[in-house]
């Protein structure tokens, strides 16, 4: 009778020691560590092409952790922009579209969509757009610009 009693108790006792430990919390550690070798990279050693490739790794590995996964694609912007190429742009317009629920990577990436934009208008040159303003002493001017009212005595 001893022996049906402890047969079973050694199978629970070896299931209980050979079950996996909780990766739940190990795939958080390693994606937290994955980011903060990516942000080494990008910071510290100024390698960016390699953060690319880390921030696009832990985006692919881990896409259910939405607040690490807007803030490797934010930062992902940040290379691409450090690096002068257009997809900086297509970046930070993922993580508005794709991570509404991050309110400090959206407003980041908006700050940052507005710094490009205004960047990129002409400073001057031929493609440059010239305001002035014009006055008519003696008459006024149609709200279109292109007619004078005026008497003529």
């Amino acid at each position: 009778m001893k022996k049906f009693i402890i047969f079973p108790l050694i199978a629970l006792a070896l299931s209980i020691v050979l079950l996996p430990p909780n990766t739940a919390a190990q795939n958080s550690q390693s994606a937290d560590v994955l980011l903060g070798a990516a942000l080494h990279q990008e910071e510290v050693e100024g390698n960016l092409e390699a953060a690319i490739e880390t921030y696009k790794k832990l985006l692919a590995e881990f896409p259910g952790n939405r607040p690490l996964a807007a803030k490797a694609q934010l930062h992902l912007g940040f290379c691409y922009e450090k690096l002068g190429a257009a997809n900086a742009e297509d970046a930070y317009r993922k993580v508005i579209a794709e991570f509404a629920d991050q309110p400090e990577a959206v407003s980041a990436a908006r700050e940052r969509l507005n710094s490009l934009r205004k960047s990129s208008l002409p400073t001057g040159g031929e493609d440059a757009l010239t305001i002035r303003r014009v006055s008519y002493p003696q008459g006024v001017i149609s709200p279109d610009g292109k007619y004078i009212a005026h008497e003529d005595w």
